[in-house]
């Protein structure tokens, strides 16, 4: 009798298993893969000497309209994360940074802050670990008035320029102070890019996460999430480090990593980043990369109108699906 007890029982538990798992892989498919496009909006530059008009035009002004034309051929949603000291040195310009943002803000894109310190500081560095937790605060401060100015929204995301967020406990706790909700500075991946000392070579890359305040590769508790720019295992042939990242560079890496990350369940959301200065080349010609951004927005297209759940949209579009629900008193 304990014996049929015993095989009744064990029974039951594998239906059980066997239950919840195919409801869990029911529930994985039935969850769109949110698919959250940046663009960093900015001139190709050293410092700021080094910025000239023709570069602010072609990469900063007529690159990111080239981006918003692609956009609105899908009617979707990117986040421009602009380059606020770039408005102010190109402010009085024919095709000033105003101009651009107006027509952004009107066609339905997300204004979000970039910023290069090595453009509105005398010392001309870029690594954000140089300058003390109060200067961080003014140039965050004056950057989300300005945009928040200009665009007539709320400005609660930040990307810092080279990705330089070595010195986490400063920067993070500036941009709490100032009310930003989400950060993405990091590239898991990567370390000691564009003169920054930083290390992200074992932050997590599969999905948002709040940081720690001390580090911004590993989670914490502080109230900013920070949303990582996607990148794929490494590799020994990329461009500074051995990791790719999701921009123009390699469309069939792209195709096969979203069909990898759409049937995994830990892959909530997939970060692209693109850069507004690499679409035209330095005599206005549109470049290789903007044709690979063109392929994959239409591989984008191609995988939703299969029938896969795959939503594509900007850091606002994530706020608003992913950062609703509250756990402890903060927002997640």
């Amino acid at each position: 009798m304990k014996s049929l007890i015993y095989r009744f029982y064990l029974i039951e538990i594998k239906f059980l298993s066997f239950f919840w798992a195919l409801i869990h892989i029911i529930k994985a498919r039935c969850e769109p893969l949110f698919i959250c496009l940046t663009i960093d909006c900015e001139s190709r530059f050293e410092n700021k000497i080094e910025i000239e008009k023709t570069s602010y035009y072609h990469c900063f002004f007529q690159g990111s309209l080239k981006m918003n034309e692609l956009l609105k051929h899908y009617s979707w949603h990117a986040t421009f994360f602009i380059d606020y000291p770039e408005i102010k040195i190109f402010q009085n310009e024919e095709n000033s940074p105003s101009q651009l943002i107006k027509i952004l803000i009107s066609d339905g894109q997300d204004i979000q802050l970039h910023l290069h310190p090595s453009l509105i500081n005398s010392e001309k560095i870029s690594d954000f670990s140089y300058y003390s937790r109060q200067r961080i605060r003014e140039m965050i401060s004056e950057g989300k008035k300005i945009l928040a100015s200009l665009s007539g929204k709320k400005i609660t995301s930040f990307r810092a320029g080279g990705y330089s967020v070595g010195k986490a406990e400063r920067i993070i706790s500036a941009l709490e102070d100032e009310g930003f909700v989400v950060d993405s500075s990091v590239m898991p991946g990567a370390s000691n890019l564009h003169q920054a000392k930083f290390n992200f070579e074992k932050a997590p890359h599969f999905n948002w996460y709040h940081p720690d305040y001390r580090d911004f590769s590993k989670r914490g508790k502080a109230k900013i999430v920070e949303l990582p720019i996607t990148t794929i295992i490494k590799t020994n042939n990329n461009f500074a480090s051995d990791f790719f990242r999701l921009d123009a560079k390699g469309i069939k890496i792209i195709k096969n990593f979203i069909n990898y990350a759409y049937f995994k369940n830990r892959f909530k959301v997939i970060t692209f980043i693109w850069h507004s200065k690499e679409i035209f080349d330095e005599n206005g010609r549109l470049t290789e990369n903007y044709e690979n951004i063109k392929k994959t927005l239409l591989l984008l297209k191609k995988l939703i109108d299969s029938g896969k759940q795959i939503k594509v949209g900007s850091v606002e579009d994530f706020i608003n699906q992913h950062l609703l629900m509250t756990e402890r008193g903060r927002t997640i």
